[in-house]
């Protein structure tokens, strides 16, 4: 979010998601680009999993999932559930989400983290639900940003955008109850690949 205001131009993603992890130096003329959301995507495709036209549930609100969000409705999903605590974050994503409704059919709703009645009912209603917060790696290594497998259920798709620890305490449970896993190495690799590629 910093280097933003040092850039000349930013890509049409970043203009909505105000978030930039790639600086491209064309003849003097420094232009910024993200390419989180694209890695989520293309993991995603990779494992066959299609959220086109779906309902996804989203806890998080930071820079890697203000990404995500952007190029899910970019790429088509027709709504997205967002959980995160009441903090600045929170505050940035409901201006994000005006600007999405303004421009996009997606429908983008915001809530609280600690309203778990809500949680339950959204991810109950979704095909994905996915984790971008750091809960369940390093100092918060063991630790789901669920509380219990009852808001899972058999055959639901649940994606950690962590990478290390390779099944974090969410995915275990996931798995336990027999959702289908997918953690965010394949995240990491094509946001990477696309950086690389810009």
């Amino acid at each position: 979010m910093e280097i933003i205001k040092y850039l000349d131009e930013v890509s049409s993603e970043v203009q909505m998601c105000q978030v930039v992890n790639t600086v491209v130096n064309e003849n003097g003329i420094l232009k910024g680009y993200i390419t989180d959301g694209i890695g989520y995507m293309k993991a995603l495709k990779e494992a066959e999993i299609n959220i086109i036209n779906e309902k996804i549930t989203l806890i998080a609100a930071g820079g890697a999932a203000t990404a995500i969000v952007v190029q899910a409705v970019l790429d088509g999903v027709k709504t997205i559930s967002i959980f995160n605590r009441r903090d600045m974050h929170f505050k940035r994503m409901e201006k994000i989400a005006e600007c999405i409704h303004k421009i996009t059919e997606c429908e983008v709703r915001l809530f609280a983290l600690d309203n778990l009645e809500t949680l339950r009912e959204e991810i109950n209603t979704s095909i994905v639900l996915t984790n971008a917060t750091d809960v369940g790696m390093k100092l918060f290594e063991g630790i789901s940003c669920i509380p219990d497998a009852s808001f899972l259920r058999k055959d639901f798709i649940v994606t950690d955008e962590i990478y290390a620890p390779a099944e974090t305490a969410l995915l275990k449970m996931a798995r336990e109850v027999r959702c289908r896993t997918l953690n965010g190495i394949g995240m990491m690799i094509y946001q990477g690949a696309t950086s690389f590629e810009i």
